[in-house]
């Protein structure tokens, strides 16, 4: 096993340093009757060989509840991913996720970064795209520091109905530059409320907006009457980009900086990461913008060649003059983008977004009949917030019955969310498993 295990006498000096007695107390903070119903029954001391330790953990595994049926969005979603993907990824040539530093000998890693931009740049009509975000919530944060680089102003309007996780990231990176950002709260459609952005206007000259393309809520903004609003930057944040093979994209209706998720397209959802963000922006921004571009030229032979053309990270370029402490690339998860999406194509792009949405339009109407309607009137995607009556007994006796239901948002809402159930479709549903997930529920 890939493991050196500790020594009694170098256990004894770990515990001494962090000032614990025993190892059970580094797990003081789960509940006793948690802990004592997750007992593993296992002995640090005892040795075991290969075979006996993976019965063991097969022993442990066969203990999981497995929910076949999950409507778990909220920015990160399952998908359908077909197997070229896993096999094309694997290939011995592609496994890195670190930096091409010597592009002679790196070209097929950097033919892949140059396609990852390509094709987000396609997809969000932006003209230039990068391949070096984390996730969609670093990106987003990203974006907004570059605004403030670009425009030297201090406040930052950000709408409520952006992924908590977003703004949190972001708020967390805000706090090294001295401010706050400030929130534009959201109507009844589940939208930004343009009458407050309006207000905050009248009294803030803001570096940039940031606005949600769907948005947590899984409704569309309505961008290009933002865009008239203001001539703050604006920062259109996607965490779901198969939404764009449906709705117009965000570079046509006047976003400056287009950053999000891209798991949706060839990665499985794996705990929560690791993820791959993506990042496009205009032109006149490219040397402001985070991490890495990748460039296409020719060699001493007169080939196409790729290197790397812009990289203006801590890594490479002086620190006061770095536009980001970016430190990898996330290519490997970038690849299988790039795969998924190759495989897809443009027409297949549009089914897929067509099946989310119609899937949706389902679940809205079979709730509905059981007198659970959305909680938000605007334009949805494929998913959406629902009232649920007595929503934490229903939610425990759908997870009884195999059912994972959604994300109840009271917890990240407050009260008046208390019964708001978030639930997402996917491409491995089908009319069966929606209906199993309402009768759950109602």
């Amino acid at each position: 096993m890939p493991s050196i295990p500790l020594t009694s006498d170098e256990k004894t000096k770990v515990l001494s340093t962090l000032g614990l007695r025993s190892t059970d107390d580094l797990f003081s903070s789960i509940p006793p009757r948690i802990r004592e119903k997750a007992d593993i029954g296992f002995e640090s001391d005892h040795g075991m060989s290969e075979h006996e330790l993976r019965t063991f953990f097969a022993r442990l595994a066969s203990r999981n509840t497995l929910h076949q049926d999950h409507f778990v969005g909220g920015g990160i979603y399952d998908n359908t991913i077909p197997a070229i993907v896993g096999q094309l990824a694997l290939r011995g040539e592609f496994l890195t996720c670190y930096t091409p530093y010597q592009p002679e000998i790196s070209q097929g890693t950097l033919t892949a970064i140059f396609e990852f931009q390509t094709m987000i740049s396609r997809l969000t009509a932006m003209p230039v795209a990068n391949a070096s975000m984390y996730d969609g919530a670093t990106a987003t944060a990203e974006a907004v520091t570059m605004a403030l680089r670009l425009t030297e102003k201090r406040d930052i309007l950000m709408s409520e109905a952006l992924p908590p996780d977003y703004t949190k990231v972001t708020n967390t990176f805000l706090k090294g530059h001295a401010r706050d950002p400030l929130f534009i709260k959201t109507t009844t459609e589940g939208t930004t409320d343009l009458e407050h952005l309006k207000q905050m206007l009248q009294t803030h000259d803001p570096a940039a907006i940031v606005i949600g393309y769907p948005n947590y809520f899984g409704v569309i903004e309505d961008l290009a009457m933002i865009r008239k609003l203001t001539n703050a930057l604006l920062i259109v944040t996607v965490p779901d980009p198969s939404a764009l093979g449906l709705f117009e994209a965000p570079g046509t209706l006047g976003a400056d900086i287009v950053c999000g998720e891209a798991q949706q397209f060839g990665t499985p959802m794996t705990f929560g990461g690791p993820h791959v963000g993506f990042f496009a922006t205009r032109k006149e921004n490219l040397r402001q913008m985070p991490g890495r571009v990748a460039g296409e030229t020719v060699d001493s032979r007169g080939n196409r060649a790729y290197t790397l053309t812009l990289s203006t990270r801590e890594q490479h370029i002086r620190r006061e003059k770095a536009t980001s402490n970016i430190c990898t690339n996330q290519g490997l998860i970038a690849l299988r983008t790039v795969i998924y999406l190759s495989f897809l194509g443009k027409q297949g792009l549009v089914e897929l977004s067509e099946i989310n949405h119609s899937l949706f339009e389902y679940l809205e109407t079979a709730l509905e009949r059981r007198n659970i309607a959305k909680r938000f009137t605007g334009q949805h995607y494929r998913e959406g917030v629902f009232e649920v009556p007595d929503l934490p007994a229903r939610f425990k006796r759908a997870c009884a019955a195999g059912v994972i239901p959604g994300i109840m948002l009271g917890p990240k809402f407050g009260k008046g969310f208390a019964n708001s159930l978030l639930i997402a479709v996917n491409p491995k549903h089908d009319k069966t498993a929606i209906d199993r997930l309402v009768g759950a529920l109602a």
